[in-house]
């Protein structure tokens, strides 16, 4: 899990990569959400299937999205398109923490 987020995503966003990963999966790569069908460390949606397809040039589904790497690439897509990490229903107090460590408040 680490190394894939290390090889994905620059060195400033490794921490909130994988703090992301750990609430949306608990970094388990074979995670699937029951209610929503997102996979993968990163927790995929469906929706996002064919156009991650077209861009990575691979097929993404549920059995290629077990691949932590590939399943981070999906991740920096969806990352780097919303300018973010927003695509994530991740609590706002985790980058509300890194924001105010950044800016030397903690």
């Amino acid at each position: 899990v680490v190394n894939a987020i290390r090889q994905t995503f620059p060195p400033q966003e490794w921490e909130t990569a994988f703090l992301v990963a750990a609430a949306e999966s608990s970094g388990d790569v074979n995670a699937v959400n029951a209610v929503t069908g997102d996979h993968g460390l990163f927790q995929i949606n469906r929706g996002n299937f064919e156009a991650l397809s077209r861009i990575l040039g691979v097929p993404i589904n549920e059995q290629t999205l077990r691949d932590p790497l590939l399943n981070a690439r999906a991740a920096r897509i969806l990352w780097e398109r919303s300018q973010g990490w927003t695509p994530w229903a991740v609590k706002p107090n985790v980058f509300s923490y890194f924001a105010a460590r950044d800016a030397g408040r903690v």
